[in-house]
């Protein structure tokens, strides 16, 4: 029977307190919420702080793992560009030595006849003359009708000989000065990329701290300290992220 009472008597104290709950009065209810916020508020300070500076951890290391990754691609197209660039220049100026060796034979060639052809005509060689004329390149034969047309024995002003006037057009020599400027820009663009992929290296040490600090916050049992690691971290992925987005992509 003793049993029995014990039994009876918890469970008229857990229907009276279940019966006072149900018809409390407002107030009370409030109290009981204010309660639960206070809880929430201890909670939150507490173990749920923690678990948030994890979660952003966490977060951070993943974006700067593939930010990091995506850059690092970049540095080396980027490079691979460069590599390109500076073998094409190298080429345009290996093409544009070899035209201007050919322009510089032509032009040898051309002030030998020439001079061959001003002997003949000094000696009033008719026959020899008209053998040169027939060895005139088309480069040179309509300079030396220019030159001829000034009349050069009596006209001071005249250009010394046919090579200085401006019906000599050497195309050799043009090319080589083509093919000059040519190398000269895909040098230039090579420079550009160089210092792009240097300045996607650069920013890798951004990244790199950003991981580092991500990676060291789960050693520090300090919340504070902890808080301001991963503040850290998070601020150089942003500053590398900025880069990220304004640095052109290949």
């Amino acid at each position: 029977m003793t049993r029995f009472g014990y039994a009876n008597r918890v469970l008229t104290r857990f229907e009276n307190e279940r019966h006072s709950l149900v018809n409390a009065p407002i107030h009370s209810t409030n109290l009981s919420l204010r309660g639960v916020w206070r809880s929430t508020r201890v909670w939150v300070k507490g173990k749920g702080a923690d678990d948030w500076l994890e979660t952003v951890a966490v977060i951070l290391l993943t974006t700067a793992s593939l930010i990091t990754a995506w850059n690092g691609y970049q540095a080396a197209r980027w490079g691979g560009e460069q590599a390109k660039a500076f073998s094409k220049a190298s080429s345009a100026r290996v093409r544009a030595s070899d035209a201007l060796t050919t322009a510089q034979l032509e032009m040898m060639i051309d002030i030998q006849v020439f001079n061959d052809y001003a002997a003949a005509y000094t000696q009033n060689n008719q026959q020899m003359m008209d053998f040169l004329e027939h060895q005139f390149s088309d480069r040179l034969r309509p300079a030396v009708d220019a030159w001829v047309a000034l009349d050069p024995l009596k006209n001071p002003n005249a250009p010394p000989n046919p090579l200085a006037m401006p019906e000599y057009i050497p195309t050799s020599l043009d090319r080589a000065h083509q093919l000059e400027a040519q190398a000269d820009e895909i040098f230039v663009r090579g420079l550009m990329a160089s210092a792009q992929s240097d300045m996607y290296v650069l920013n890798t040490v951004y990244l790199a701290t950003a991981l580092f600090f991500a990676g060291i916050s789960a050693k520090i049992s300090g919340r504070p300290a902890r808080a301001l690691v991963i503040s850290i971290g998070a601020a150089m992925l942003l500053y590398g992220g900025y880069h990220i987005f304004m640095y052109p992509t290949i």
